[in-house]
């Protein structure tokens, strides 16, 4: 049999993970995938948020594939926590073993490719010819303006439910305290998102706001926040992800960019300051003065760069800005419009929603315009870019393939409706 690297088979699997509607685990159980994950960027398996059916039980978890079953211990995974979170493993070739054994101690099925794929096709695997999703078949199929117009429809969707959310938030939390929590959180993703938002509830806006005493300058208060908030991530128990995260994420630099904002808008708070940005941002192009109000260069935090190493990176930049506006400030000031019967502040954050540029693919975007068949070049617009998510989040890793707008695979009656083991992001 032709020679297969680790590499060729994720793609065997993957592009023929959904080519036929029943496999079958080593211990003979029925299997069905109803959407095999994507590449996992962090630690763990191969592919996550794959969602699987055994015997008509639902999970949802990672994929680890090897060229055979040994490979789990060979490389580390029985004594890897990382690991415990993986339903299915995926070999090769199997050698009568029925289960792997996590780390936890918990048992999974293994499934033999060479056992439920012919074994011509895995002798000379032809990548170019392999078949593609449903979806990407669909999508394909329709024109650039159809798929477009699902994406927008998609991406509204996602900026109302977060606008719902913050609305009922704003019923027990301050506003002010609301939008420091989010923008919080936003500098913390994704390896720190978890970290970041204990810490906003730790030291809250309030505490921070009280050390703006009349007298200190900006040098001064910029130095008070950054020490409250980097001394309590130093003293904090929460444990952020380091694994592949570029100098660009340090959280301590996240720290600095929150710290330069709250001194930038010191006197009148981030709050109306930040609100302010939204009202002068509607009609001019392309929102790139809402992005000014929360980009924050080098330049900005100066006094404290050297001594904390971070010289010549950028604390907040034009990406990240885009990210907070789209996900935290918009849905923040269209609720916060909503609240206050402020009909021309909902409509205006609504239509700047609905024109802000894209930014930067995340690997959940990039990995939805592969399954899609779509180029980068479509993605024009940040709705799309939310688009994508919103697909994602409630179709794909939910296996709803068949209520998807875009999608076009069903499911058979026998999977059972109880979901076991779902993870929610």
């Amino acid at each position: 049999m032709h020679t297969i690297s680790e590499k060729i088979l994720h793609k065997i699997w993957y592009q023929n993970s959904l080519g036929r509607h029943r496999w079958f685990t080593e211990s003979g159980q029925s299997l069905v995938i109803i959407y095999p994950g994507r590449p996992n960027e962090g630690r763990g398996g191969d592919f996550c948020d794959a969602v699987i059916s055994i015997d008509g039980i639902r999970l949802s978890g990672q994929i680890e594939l090897h060229i055979e079953p040994s490979g789990w211990q060979a490389h580390g995974h029985h004594q890897d926590h990382n690991y415990n979170a993986v339903i299915l493993h995926i070999v090769l070739r199997g050698n009568g073993s029925y289960f792997t054994t996590l780390s936890s101690g918990c048992h999974i099925p293994i499934v033999s490719l060479e056992k439920n794929l012919l074994v011509p096709y895995l002798a000379e695997p032809r990548l170019d010819t392999m078949p593609h999703h449903h979806c990407h078949t669909y999508a394909s199929r329709q024109h650039v303006k159809e798929n477009l117009k699902v994406l927008e429809q998609a991406g509204e969707s996602r900026f109302f439910d977060k606008a719902a959310a913050i609305q009922g938030e704003l019923a027990v939390i301050s506003p002010a305290q609301l939008l420091y929590q989010g923008i919080m959180e936003a500098l913390g993703y994704s390896k720190a998102q978890k970290t970041f938002r204990q810490l906003s509830h730790e030291v809250n806006l309030s505490v921070l706001e009280s050390l703006n005493s009349t007298g200190i300058t900006n040098k001064e208060y910029l130095s008070l926040i950054f020490s409250r908030l980097s001394s309590r991530l130093d003293n904090s128990k929460s444990v952020y992800e380091t694994y592949r995260n570029r100098p660009n994420n340090s959280p301590r630099l996240r720290l600095l960019a929150l710290a330069a904002l709250l001194v930038r808008y010191r006197d009148q708070g981030i709050l109306n300051g930040l609100l302010e940005a939204v009202t002068q941002a509607y009609g001019k192009e392309s929102g790139s003065s809402l992005e000014n109000a929360l980009i924050v260069r080098p330049y900005h935090v100066s006094s404290l760069e050297k001594s904390e190493a971070l010289s010549g990176l950028t604390p907040l930049g034009q990406d990240r800005a885009r990210l907070i506006i789209i996900n935290i400030l918009l849905p923040f000031a269209y609720a916060i419009g909503l609240n206050q019967n402020n009909h021309r502040l909902s409509q205006h954050t609504l239509e700047l929603y609905r024109l802000h540029r894209s930014s930067a693919l995340n690997c959940i975007e990039k990995h939805m315009l592969a399954q899609l068949g779509l180029t980068t070049k479509l993605i024009r617009l940040s709705c799309h870019q939310q688009g994508l998510l919103y697909l994602y989040k409630s179709y794909c890793i939910r296996g709803n393939c068949s209520l998807c707008p875009l999608g076009q695979h069903q499911i058979r009656d026998d999977i059972q409706v109880e979901v076991i083991g779902t993870g929610k992001r």
